[in-house]
Order: structure tokens, then C-alpha cells, then sequence
């Protein structure tokens, strides 16, 4: 039996897993904002709810005279199993919709999104500015960049996820303030 020192083999683990890494980290070049980890690049800012790897989220910062607002995220589904976005509530507002913006006939038409949102196993559905969004009606208080909401996201398996969503101010006006 030959017996190698324990100092002998960690040495050797660190300098094999040293010259791993860059080959699978440059696989994964992850932006601004995300970490590397099992599941590849996720944002900072990523809750995990069962399989749903929530993220991203945001509410654009409400413009004088403005009653309503509108928020974001992206909800990428890691399981094997399809779920459900039913609904969602907010304190901030007395009532939360979805929304999709879509063009019909040249003319850019916005409605309300019946029977939820299926996000199908390794689908990812991209809350966004001129597509699918939070319709957030009936906020006592104009949401401000720097403040915070709370919304509570429903679905059919992961059930009710909490989250908060920073207020913002989308880059197209922040770029024209002086």
C-alpha cells in the first residue's frame, strides 16, 4: 500500500480544480449584476420558488399626474413540470393585472391577459416594457425611483411568492434629466 501525504493530495485537488475552472467559467460568461453557480448565470437579485427561478424585477417610477404603474421580471422554469401564474397583489396598488402589447393591424393594443400565464419546464416568460408586464391601478402614493414594493406573485404549484421590486426610472428618460 502506498500512503501519499494528505498535504500531497490537497495540493493536487487545488491545482486540478484551479485548471478546470477557466474552461467551464469561460462557457458561462455572465453580465453585469449575475453570479455563476450549479444553475449557470443568475442575477443578484434571483428567488427560487420550487422549480421557478424568479429575477429581475422592477416597477417603472411613476411621472407626475401618473395613476398607474407598470412592473416587471423574468420567471424561468427549471423543473420538469409546467406551473401557472394566476394572479398577483400588491399593498401599493388596489389592483394588479397582466398585461400583454401587442400590434393588431399596425396599431399597438394592450389588454388584459385571462387564465394566467403557463411557464412551461425550462421556459422562460419575460415580464418586460412593451410586452407582457404588472398592470398596478389604484396606488394611493406615486412610486418614486429608490422606493420599494412589495408584490405577491400567485401560481398554481409554486403557490404565493413574495417579492420585492425596486422602483426605477427607465434609462431612456434618466438619459434625458439634466
Amino acid at each position: 500500500m502506498i500512503l501519499v501525504p494528505l498535504r500531497l493530495i490537497a495540493a493536487a485537488c487545488i491545482a486540478l480544480s484551479a485548471l478546470a475552472a477557466p474552461a467551464f467559467a469561460a462557457d458561462e460568461e455572465c453580465l453585469e449584476g449575475q453570479v455563476f453557480d450549479v444553475a449557470g448565470c443568475v442575477d443578484l437579485d434571483t428567488v427560487m420558488a420550487d422549480d421557478l427561478q424568479l429575477s429581475g424585477a422592477w416597477v417603472r417610477a411613476m411621472q407626475p399626474g401618473q395613476k398607474v404603474a407598470a412592473a416587471y421580471l423574468s420567471i424561468l422554469n427549471r423543473g420538469e413540470t409546467a406551473d401557472r401564474l394566476i394572479g398577483a397583489t400588491a399593498l401599493a396598488a388596489t389592483r394588479v393585472e397582466m398585461h400583454e402589447m401587442a400590434v393588431e393591424n399596425g396599431v399597438m393594443k394592450m389588454r388584459p391577459v385571462e387564465g394566467g400565464i403557463e411557464i412551461g419546464p425550462g421556459d422562460r416568460v419575460e415580464f418586460k416594457p412593451g410586452g407582457l408586464h404588472f398592470m398596478l391601478t389604484g396606488i394611493n402614493e406615486a412610486l418614486v425611483a429608490e422606493d420599494e414594493i412589495e408584490l405577491t406573485l400567485n401560481f398554481e404549484k409554486a403557490g404565493s411568492v413574495v417579492l420585492q421590486f425596486p422602483v426605477r426610472e427607465p434609462a431612456m428618460i434618466k438619459a434625458h434629466r439634466h
